[in-house]
């Protein structure tokens, strides 16, 4: 290959005379040569160089080992002070880790395909964090060689910080998951980015590329930070409000690598990927003034191509049969239209103008970001757009309030035969909870009320609660009959209002204890209602009686605890407790007793507590409690 070089570059310093014959003879030969030559072309020599194929589905994204031919070349301080930072993104990885929406370094979608590669660097005063990636090549360099190498990079938009420090080294060792030293003062680099070329674009994908001569027999090359971390790095530090930043990081997306042998030394450039508004052109170039020997993606053979679309575009140059090619990704942005109208009628101030979350970009006049933005007063207000490339102003009027100032009357509590009147503006339209719509309401009824104003730009709304009350119905406790020296307690708590007794008590708990007379009086807003309860004296001889004690031995003598009365009760409950508080038995029945057992166990000697409630016929309902001793 190198002597069909040498006689080609003879050749071509030739001093030609303007002889057809020999002129087409030196072309002939050029081209003969360059057929023997099989290997003219040139060939990508890095294995899996856009990181497509993988032996399995990475489902982390520090699964970098599942990329064929790919590894991790770790920096012996990250080793030791935390993994491997390079991480690798697929379509098949796990939710975050999928081109384009990935958690750790941003929103990025691969350059060409489906995959890409991260690494990520991180600057202390202490340490210096970073990954670097090892690529495995079809065969190894030639001793001597000139080779060309390269590769695509763009920042991660959650990066802290931008920098430098990238580049390649093409290496005969095997460093895939070892330790490698990258301290010192010397970059360990083959080809470098520039320094103080701080790579800080997170949407248009960078070329870095560049010659060298081969040593020989190398075999991987190397990709990542490997400036040492005391060399002489460019860092520049973000502002920026997003949560997921961090100064100390720097995150860098890679894609298409390529190292191929050189046989020109011209490299084909039209330019890097790049970013244009809707409705921008922008005109691609190389030097070769209208050349046969170069062609664009869509065949044209002029020095240059106007674009107007997004797409990729490619400019092929061909040296009898070689060729070099070169290539670029338009984007095209366009400020998303916000449908927002330019008159715009609060109903209250301060009143918010909200825009959808999308890529565009907003300034107020205030000087402050972001998608919404407080009204606090009329005027027209003028706010600035951009989305990527793309630029503008737009702006709205703002017309004082129209605000709707509806109040019902207060939750409020009337008697029978009052009406709420009510009357609303004629500015508005009206719905009443009833389907009227009329500006006037007459209320008469219990209930709740609620109307809704309209006035074309603005809504409102209130409620309110009407209660219409009589004078207080109430019932006292039929007359009854007291018994020879007891007391009936009289409950009235179910009156909601104050009352009074005929002895002057307000109290809705009244014992009485003599016969007579009793009179209540309750009064509200409304009137006053009177009710009267005749009490009657007796000497009650009928009662219930129950032993101190029983035998429960079954001898058929005193084997149950059971109480006793000369009259028939009109109600009757009995309970039994323990000494714990327990009830072990109740019954409603006076003639049933209990027999000293509990859910069909004997219950131990001791004393019981009991309860009898009890009712005769014109009597008020009566309490008896005592002990009774139980003995086997």
């Amino acid at each position: 290959m190198r002597f069909c070089k040498k006689i080609i570059y003879k050749i071509v310093k030739i001093k030609f005379s303007y002889n057809r014959i020999a002129t087409k003879l030196v072309f002939f030969i050029i081209y003969f040569l360059l057929i023997l030559n099989n290997n003219i072309i040139a060939q990508n020599l890095v294995i899996n160089p856009s990181f497509e194929y993988h032996s399995n589905c990475p489902i982390y994204s520090k699964d970098i080992s599942a990329c064929t031919g790919w590894n991790t070349a770790c920096d012996s301080i990250s080793c030791i002070f935390s993994d491997c930072l390079e991480e690798y993104f697929t379509d098949c990885s796990s939710i975050g880790n999928r081109p384009p929406n990935i958690i750790t370094a941003g929103y990025q979608y691969p350059r060409t395909g489906n995959c890409m590669v991260m690494v990520h660097n991180r600057y202390s005063t202490l340490y210096h964090y970073r990954s670097v990636i090892q690529g495995t090549l079809k065969t190894t360099l030639i001793k001597g060689v000139k080779y060309y190498m390269g590769c695509y990079v763009v920042a991660g938009n959650n990066s802290g910080s931008y920098t430098d420090n990238f580049g390649f080294f093409a290496n005969q060792q095997d460093w895939a998951n070892k330790h490698i030293v990258l301290a010192g003062s010397n970059p360990l680099f083959t080809i470098s980015n520039p320094l103080n070329k701080i790579i800080s674009d997170t949407f248009s994908w960078l070329k870095i590329d560049g010659y060298f001569i081969a040593r020989g027999g190398e075999k991987y090359i190397l990709l990542g930070s490997l400036a040492g971390s005391n060399a002489n790095v460019d860092l520049h530090v973000v502002n920026s409000n997003n949560k997921n930043t961090n100064p100390l990081y720097s995150y860098m997306y890679i894609d298409d690598v390529w190292l191929q042998q050189a046989y020109m030394d011209t490299i084909v450039r039209i330019g890097h990927d790049t970013v244009l508004c809707k409705g921008q052109s922008i005109t691609l170039h190389y030097g070769v003034p209208s050349s046969t020997s170069q062609y664009w993606q869509d065949n044209a053979t002029a020095d240059s191509f106007v674009v107007t679309k997004p797409g990729l575009y490619k400019l092929t140059y061909d040296s009898f049969g070689y060729k070099l090619i070169d290539s670029i990704i338009v984007h095209y942005d366009s400020i998303i239209p916000t449908n927002l109208s330019h008159a715009l009628v609060p109903c209250i101030f301060p009143y918010q103008v909200s825009f959808a979350a999308t890529s565009n970009t907003y300034l107020w006049p205030d000087g402050s970001i972001g998608n919404n933005y407080k009204v606090i007063k009329p005027g027209n207000y003028v706010y600035a757009i951009s989305n990527g490339a793309c630029k503008g102003k737009d702006s709205f009027v703002v017309a004082p309030s129209r605000q709707i100032f509806l109040s019902l009357p207060k939750d409020t509590t009337l008697c029978e035969k009052d009406t709420i009147n009510i009357q609303l503006s004629l500015d508005n339209n009206y719905l009443w909870q009833d389907g009227s719509t009329n500006n006037t309401k007459q209320i008469s009824k219990t209930g709740i009320y609620w109307v809704t104003a309209n006035n074309g730009d603005c809504v409102a709304s209130d409620t309110m609660y009407a209660k219409f009350e009589s004078t207080v119905l109430f019932h006292l406790p039929t007359d009854t009959i007291l018994c020879d020296g007891s007391t009936w307690d009289v409950n009235l708590n179910n009156i909601p209002y104050g009352l009074n007794w005929q002895d002057g008590s307000q109290s809705k708990h009244y014992q009485i204890s003599i016969p007579g007379l009793y009179t209540v009086s309750v009064a509200n807003a409304c009137g006053t209602s009177k009710a009267i309860i005749n009490v009657k004296d007796s000497d009650c001889s009928c009662s219930v009686y129950a032993p101190n004690a029983f035998t429960p031995d079954n001898n058929g003598l005193n084997d149950q605890f059971i109480s006793q009365s000369a009259c028939s009760p009109m109600s009757f409950e009995i309970q039994v407790y323990n000494r714990w508080g327990e009830m072990i038995f109740q019954s409603n029945d006076i003639s049933k007793g209990w027999d000293g057992n509990y859910k069909g166990a004997v219950c131990p000697d001791g004393i019981y507590y009991w309860q009898i409630t009890y009712k005769m016929p014109n009597t008020t309902e009566q309490l008896k409690y005592g002990t009774v001793m139980l003995m086997r």
